[in-house]
């Protein structure tokens, strides 16, 4: 993946704003993402191929807004941010572009709203488009150093990914929290972390603070 607009550097290291998880959960619920309307049968030629980072236009959004754009705007910020690789995709990829890019959308709504509710529980937490470019999903300052959190839809396929990013990156100090069925909510076709296992995940890090 590429980034489409290397200046903006001010977008890539601010930290992510502080919203209300209660508002995330209302812009899910008012516009349900359903995989269905996007997914077609993997084409290799488009899986392998570069594209613009999804991340960046839903970051944009996240900024600009204090809130999680709903998926269709996300899908249509993308276009507009990258139309110049939209206009030189053919017809026959543009389907399996679109479905790589939406199927990215539950894991950046899962990330932010992780952050969202650490915060809301009065514990401290970070989020930069920079650390997520580097895999780190959430930055959790401690007196001994900062602890990288990353988080993944927990099966075979993603744990091999994690293992590849902690090679690539080697954060110092890292936790890996897996989304599971015993620490999940769901809301349609979305699951995120529930509030109880951000909060006990917190708690045990808050020890080390001290």
């Amino acid at each position: 993946m590429w980034i489409s607009k290397p200046e903006d550097d001010g977008l890539f290291s601010a930290d992510l704003l502080d919203m209300d998880p209660a508002e995330i959960t209302r812009v899910i619920r008012q516009d349900p993402y359903d995989p269905e309307k996007f997914k077609v049968p993997k084409r290799m030629s488009t899986e392998a191929r570069s594209i613009p980072m999804m991340a960046i236009s839903f970051h944009r959004h996240a900024m600009n807004t204090g809130t999680i754009p709903p998926h269709d705007t996300y899908w249509k910020n993308y276009e507009d941010e990258n139309s110049n690789f939209i206009h030189q995709t053919s017809a026959d990829d543009l389907p399996n572009i679109k479905w790589r890019v939406m199927r990215a959308y539950p894991s950046l709504v899962r990330d932010v709203h992780f952050v969202s509710v650490a915060r809301d529980l009065g514990f401290e937490a970070h989020r930069t488009l920079k650390g997520d470019i580097e895999g780190i999903d959430a930055t959790v300052p401690t007196s001994t150093g900062d602890i990288n959190v990353r988080l993944f839809f927990d099966s075979p396929n993603s744990r091999r990914f994690k293992l590849a990013k902690a090679i690539e990156h080697n954060p110092e100090r890292f936790i890996d929290f897996g989304l599971s069925r015993d620490n999940r909510t769901e809301l349609g076709n979305l699951y995120l972390y529930s509030t109880e296992s951000i909060g006990r995940l917190f708690e045990k890090m808050e020890a080390l603070r001290k």
